[in-house]
This record gives C-alpha cells, structure tokens and sequence, in this order.
C-alpha cells in the first residue's frame, strides 16, 4: 500500500489551509506523527517552491506564509506514523 492510501484509510486525515500570514496543519486525531514535511510547490514558478519541517505541537502545526508570494501551490504533506509513511496532497492558494 502507498504512502497515499495508507494517508486515505485513516480515519480523519490531516487538514491544511492558509490562515492570516500562516499555513496550519490540524493533525485532527492523527497523533505520534514523526517526520514531518510540507512541501510547497509553485507550478508556474519552481524558484518560489518551498519546504517546511512540519512536526506538530498540540495537534496542529503552525507555519508563516508570510514570505510565499501571492498564488497557487500544491502541497504535499509527508509523515511517518508508527513506522509508516503517509502522504497527503491538496492545492492552496494565498
């Protein structure tokens, strides 16, 4: 099974969005989260691609997005979980 699917059986998988001047990660149930990346990529320009350690304290993880450009990105959220590795993808726009 893939990073992925492991990441689309959980039961409540992690949230991103873009809040303010911050990028939050609700880890929603999702706990002994070890590892953990955010990867920030700008389709229409990779100079502005970005990448975060995104371990969580308290259930969430917060991360400025005060120097991201204006735009699109995809994020691809990485952890390992009880010697497992999960994967989660979505597109946001500041």
């Amino acid at each position: 099974m893939t990073a992925m699917s492991k990441a689309k059986h959980l039961k409540t998988s992690p949230l991103i969005f873009i809040q303010n001047n911050d990028i939050e990660v609700l880890w929603r149930g999702v706990v002994d989260v070890e590892n953990a990346r955010l990867n920030l990529l700008r389709p229409s320009d990779g100079k502005l691609d970005r990448n975060f350690d995104a371990n969580p304290s308290g259930g969430r993880t917060i991360l400025s997005s005060k120097d991201l450009s204006t735009g699109l990105y995809r994020a691809t959220l990485t952890w390992e979980m009880n010697g497992e590795n999960y994967l989660i993808e979505t597109v946001l726009v500041k």
